[in-house]
C-alpha cells in the first residue's frame, strides 16, 4: 500500500491535522474524547475524572491489604500507608501503562497528566498509583528491555526513539512478569554500548551525563540489584527516577508503579477460596461461566474460542506444528511455558474433568486441572498469570476500582463490562450484582496526549523521562503550562506517538515524523512545555 491510499491532504490543511483526522477515524475513543472534551483545558478535563461514590459487590479492604504488602518491602512502609490511604479515599488508578522501567514517551506523558492534580497541590492525594500490565515481552513497543532516547538530531528523527538494551536479546521474549532481575554485568554492558554508540546514532550529548548517573544511582543501587525479579526492580527504579523529574516548592507525590497481574493474582487466590466472591462464580458457576464465555467470545482482549480450539488441535494435522502467533486471547488465565512466554489457554471438558489446555510456541501440550486447588497452586507458582479480563474482574467489577486507561482499554473494558452484566442478568439471582457492575465507570481516559516536548532545530516531539531529567526537571511554571493546554492541543502534540497505532507505516510518507514535528513547532511552540 502506498501513500496514495491515505486520503489526500488539502493545500489548506497542515499534515499534523490530517494525521489527527486519520487517528479519529481509526480510533473511535479518541474521536469521542475530542468531540466531548477537545476544547477543555487539561485542568478542567482532569475534573471530569473525579470518581463518583459507587458501591461495589465486594469491599476493597483486601485490595488495600494486598497493595500495602506489595509496596512496603519495595518503597517503604510510610509510602505504602500513603498509597493505601489515597486508594481508600479515591479508588482511582492509572492502567494505561506497561510494566518495566518506563521510558516510552506516550505512556510516560499519560502518567504526568494523571499526576498533575497531585503535583500542583490541587488534591489531597500524595501518591500516584499506576497498575501496569506485566504479561508483555521485554521487547514490547514500550521497550521494558532497556532505555529509549527521544532527543536526537533532526537527521535521526525517522528512527526515534532509539533503543539501548539492558537485558540481552536472548531474553527479549520473556515476559516482564517472569523476567529475572537485571544484573551488575548487564548494566555495565549496556553502559559500554551507550558510550560507544552515542555519537553515531545522533543522540544528544546533553543526555550523556544523565544516563551515566541513572545507571550509577538507580540501576546499580545495592537495594535494586539485591531484588530477584525485574518486576520488583522496576517498581523501585521507576519510583526513584520519578523523584528526579521535578523541582517544586513542595515534595512531589510518590509514584507507586505496580504490576497489575501481581495484584490481581493475590486477589484471585483469595477469591478462588471464597465461594461468596464474584470471581469464584465467574470461574465455577457453570451457568454463569458459559454465558460469559459466549458473550465475550471474539471480544478484544478476551478470547476467541474457535482460534483457541484450532491452536490446541494443531498437532492433529502435523507432528511438528508451526504455532504462529494469533489473536486468540485466552480464557481467564495465561499459561507460562518453560521459555517464560505466554501460552493461550482453552477450557476443555475431558474424561479426567475440566482442564485448562494449551499448546506453547514449541508445540508442547500444556495442561492443568480446572479446580480451585489447582488454580491456586499454579497462580502461586507463576505457571498461571491472570488475563486482562480476570484482572479487571477482580479489581474493577468486583471491588469497584476505577481504572483510567488508554484508547484501547476504553474500547475493550466497556465491552467486557457489557458482556459480564448481560451474563449476570441471564443467570438467575444476580440482578443486584449486575447493577453494581454496570455502575463502575469504565471509560476514564488519559492517553494520546503530550504536554512536555523536546526541541531539536525547528522540530518538537514528545519527551521521555530521560529528556525531562536531563533538562533539569519540571518546575511550577511548567505545571501551569501543562494544565492550561487544551485536550485537542495535547493530542496534536502526541501525533508522532499515536499515528503508528492507527495507520500502517506504508501509508505514510518516509519523512512524516519530521513533518509532524516541524508543524508542532509552528502550532504549539508557545503552548506546550519545551525542554
Amino acid at each position: 500500500m502506498t501513500q496514495e491510499n491515505v486520503f489526500p491532504v488539502s493545500r489548506s490543511q497542515m499534515f499534523v491535522e490530517h494525521c489527527l483526522q486519520l487517528v479519529r477515524q481509526k480510533l473511535p475513543v479518541v474521536n469521542a474524547v475530542l468531540e466531548r472534551y477537545g476544547d477543555l483545558t487539561i485542568a478542567d478535563y482532569l475534573q471530569t475524572l473525579v470518581p463518583p461514590a459507587v458501591p461495589s459487590h465486594q469491599p476493597r479492604d483486601d485490595l488495600l491489604e494486598v497493595v500495602y504488602h506489595y509496596v512496603a518491602p519495595l518503597l517503604g512502609e510510610p509510602i505504602a500507608r500513603r498509597v493505601v490511604r489515597d486508594l481508600e479515599q479515591t479508588p482511582l488508578v492509572l492502567t494505561a501503562n506497561h510494566h518495566g522501567v518506563e521510558y516510552f514517551a506516550q505512556t510516560f506523558q499519560a502518567r504526568l497528566i494523571f499526576a498533575l492534580d497531585a503535583l500542583s497541590g490541587q488534591t489531597s492525594r500524595t501518591t500516584v498509583p499506576v497498575f501496569a500490565c506485566g504479561n508483555i515481552p521485554l521487547d514490547n513497543v514500550t521497550y521494558p528491555q532497556g532505555l529509549l532516547f527521544y532527543h536526537a538530531d533532526s537527521a535521526h528523527l525517522t528512527v526515534n526513539p532509539q533503543k539501548l538494551p539492558v537485558f540481552p536479546n536472548k531474553l527479549r521474549r520473556w515476559m516482564v512478569s517472569t523476567a529475572p532481575a537485571f544484573t551488575q554485568a548487564m548494566v555495565s554492558n549496556s553502559q559500554s554500548t551507550f558510550n560507544k554508540n552515542l555519537h553515531e546514532r545522533g543522540i544528544s550529548p546533553v543526555l550523556t551525563d544523565t544516563v551515566r548517573q541513572i545507571f550509577e544511582k538507580n540501576y546499580r543501587s545495592p537495594s535494586v540489584l539485591a531484588l530477584s525479579r525485574y518486576s520488583d526492580q522496576a517498581v523501585v527504579v521507576n519510583g526513584s527516577l520519578w523523584k528526579q523529574m521535578f523541582t517544586l516548592q513542595r515534595p512531589a507525590p510518590e509514584l507507586a508503579f505496580l504490576e497489575i497481574e501481581k495484584i490481581a493474582a493475590s486477589l484471585c487466590e483469595r477469591d478462588t477460596l471464597n465461594p461468596e466472591s464474584l470471581f469464584w462464580h465467574i470461574l465455577f458457576d457453570q451457568t454463569l461461566r458459559e454465558y460469559i464465555l459466549d458473550e465475550l467470545d471474539g471480544a478484544q482482549s478476551c478470547w476467541d474460542k474457535q482460534k483457541l480450539h484450532q491452536r490446541l488441535h494443531a498437532k492433529e494435522t502435523s507432528k511438528k506444528p508451526q504455532i504462529q502467533p494469533q489473536r486468540s486471547g485466552t480464557i481467564f488465565f495465561w499459561g507460562v511455558d518453560h521459555a517464560m512466554r505466554r501460552v493461550p489457554l482453552s477450557l476443555e471438558s475431558t474424561p479426567r474433568g475440566d482442564m485448562l489446555q494449551g499448546l506453547d510456541a514449541s508445540g508442547n501440550t500444556w495442561e492443568i486441572p480446572y479446580t480451585p486447588k489447582s488454580i491456586l497452586y499454579n497462580l502461586r507458582e507463576q505457571r498461571l498469570i491472570p488475563s486482562l479480563f480476570t484482572c479487571f474482574s477482580v479489581l474493577a467489577f468486583s471491588r469497584g476500582l476505577i481504572c483510567v486507561g488508554g484508547y484501547f482499554q476504553c474500547d475493550y473494558l466497556p465491552r467486557m463490562q457489557h458482556g459480564l452484566v448481560k451474563a449476570l442478568q441471564n443467570t438467575g439471582g444476580w440482578a443486584d450484582t449486575a447493577e453494581l457492575v454496570a455502575g463502575v465507570p469504565t471509560n476514564y481516559y488519559i492517553d494520546s496526549m503530550s504536554t512536555v516536548t523536546i526541541k531539536s532545530d525547528r522540530y518538537l516531539f514528545p519527551a521521555g523521562p530521560l529528556e525531562v531529567i536531563a533538562s533539569g526537571g519540571l518546575h511550577p511554571v511548567d505545571l501551569e503550562r501543562m494544565l492550561s493546554l487544551t485536550v485537542r492541543e495535547a493530542h496534536l502534540a502526541d501525533m508522532i506517538e499515536t499515528v503508528p497505532d492507527a495507520v500502517s507505516s506504508d501509508q505514510l510518507p518516509v519523512h512524516w515524523k519530521q513533518q509532524v514535528a516541524n508543524e508542532c513547532f509552528t502550532l504549539l511552540g508557545g503552548k506546550v512545555v519545551v525542554k
